[in-house]
């Protein structure tokens, strides 16, 4: 891995700040050094892959938290449908 430390001069009336909220490689530099930029344009682009990992992971959780959601429904519903729109909870002992 390499680290790449970026500092930049500018030359505005306003002060300037530039930070990311999370630790990463940078993957590209977009824009040269000197060059003019616009309000809200990309300058860098992060590696994403612990990302993409993370939400991966979470997505999988969801749809198991879901399943198990459907199938304890399932198991305390009794008779069908019950009448009132509620749930009927069966114990077993």
């Amino acid at each position: 891995m390499q680290t790449q430390v970026a500092s930049t001069h500018t030359e505005t009336p306003f002060q300037v700040s530039v930070s990311t909220q999370i630790t990463s490689a940078v993957a590209t530099v977009r824009v040269a050094e000197g060059a003019l930029v616009n309000p809200g344009e990309i300058l860098v682009s992060l590696v994403d892959k612990e990302a993409r990992a993370a939400l991966v992971l979470a997505q999988r959780q969801l749809a198991e938290a879901e399943a198990r959601i459907r199938q304890i429904t399932e198991i305390c519903r009794v008779g069908g449908r019950p009448t009132d729109g509620g749930l009927r909870i069966l114990w077993i002992i």
